[in-house]
């Protein structure tokens, strides 16, 4: 087993949206999961003034900063655990430092503009600078081997959600939709509007005026993503795009691979998935029978009206059981030590051979 670090990015300021605000979680969950395993941290702190090139004077010094201290400090033969998108330049002055120790890169994928718009050759290149990716799904795993990804890559299939631990109440089954999230910038939104049912609970930072009147869209606020015990409802839908008749467009075509936070967040809460058929995580939910996996978002009333309450009260115990898993951090945890030779993956390999 190697020992393994961690680079730790330090990119949250001051917000009063951010008791509220989702979008550090996944990565604030890998950072507690990461000192729960006792991983070595190396920290920087990413700056934020209103002038552009003193941001970009401060980052580049603090930057050679940390590569200095990760030189004199880490092991040779270690793994360094990277999580936040570093440009091609920073990967590479990063991959040097660790050569001249015999160490090793991995990467943890957030989201890949390669696969949400264009191929980016700099970005393709950028992994390939890695030892070890840690990717979403299957199917993000096989479409960046096709566009040219040659390091090794270990599926992590969901991200854990961390919460506070408050009890979840039963559910009960009702036709009671629950979409969490930007409501400013999700397009399909609005097209709601032209389908009678289901019901639908929104949740997030206010209420855009584009939804207002919508018969079938209650707001119900904003809640903490540690305390998802507020959320009520029966269901939790994924889904993106311009269209709610498919899930089209950039945003709705990277539904094929990724594996959004959003399924998470309404695991957590105990709340049955409903996806598009076509998305990277439609085998996930029918394997672990947690939820129902969708053409158009027209097609959830009679779908759910078929699911009978025992059905439901069996999505239920799989969702419950599934939760603690990510509520732990296993998911991460045995990718980590896939990372580091500590478990092997089904072949029977252990992940630390070195690169062809």
């Amino acid at each position: 087993m190697r020992q393994t670090y961690f680079l730790n990015v330090n990119e949250k300021f001051h917000d009063p949206k951010d008791l509220f605000n989702a979008a550090s979680k996944a990565k604030d969950d890998i950072r507690a999961i990461v000192r729960e395993m006792g991983i070595p941290v190396f920290s920087m702190r990413k700056n934020s003034t209103p002038v552009k090139l003193l941001n970009t004077l401060i980052d580049a010094f603090r930057y050679l900063s940390l590569l200095t201290r990760i030189l004199f400090n880490i092991k040779k033969g270690g793994i360094l655990i990277v999580q936040r998108r570093l440009s091609y330049v920073k990967i590479g002055l990063l991959t040097k430092i660790l050569n001249l120790r015999g160490c090793q890169l991995c990467l943890i994928v957030h989201d890949i503009n390669s696969l949400r718009f264009e191929p980016h050759e700099s970005e393709i290149k950028g992994l390939n600078k890695a030892r070890f990716l840690i990717v979403h799904t299957k199917a993000m795993k096989e479409k960046l081997t096709e566009l040219g990804v040659k390091t090794q890559m270990i599926v992590l299939d969901i991200f854990d959600y961390v919460t506070d631990k408050s009890p979840i109440a039963k559910r009960e089954n009702s036709d009671k939709v629950v979409f969490a999230g930007n409501l400013d910038k999700t397009d399909f939104l609005p097209l709601i509007r032209h389908i009678s049912a289901p019901e639908f609970y929104f949740y997030g930072f206010h209420m855009p005026e584009k939804l207002s009147g919508i018969t079938n869209i209650t707001y119900k606020g904003k809640f903490s993503p540690m305390h998802v015990c507020d959320i009520d409802g029966s269901w939790g839908l994924v889904w993106d795009g311009n269209s709610i008749d498919t899930c089209s467009g950039l945003l709705g075509k990277y539904l094929q691979y990724n594996a959004p936070h959003k399924c998470s967040l309404y695991i957590a809460a105990h709340l049955p998935l409903i996806v598009w058929e076509e998305s990277a995580m439609a085998p996930f939910v029918r394997e672990n029978g947690i939820g129902i996996c969708v053409k158009s978002i027209g097609d959830i009333k009679d779908r759910i009206s078929k699911i009978s309450d025992d059905e439901y009260a069996e999505m239920q115990r799989k969702l419950e059981m599934l939760s603690k898993r990510l509520d732990c951090g296993e998911q991460m945890k045995n990718a980590i030590r896939k990372v580091s030779g500590e478990i092997t993956e089904p072949n029977g390999n252990a992940m630390t051979q070195n690169k062809s």
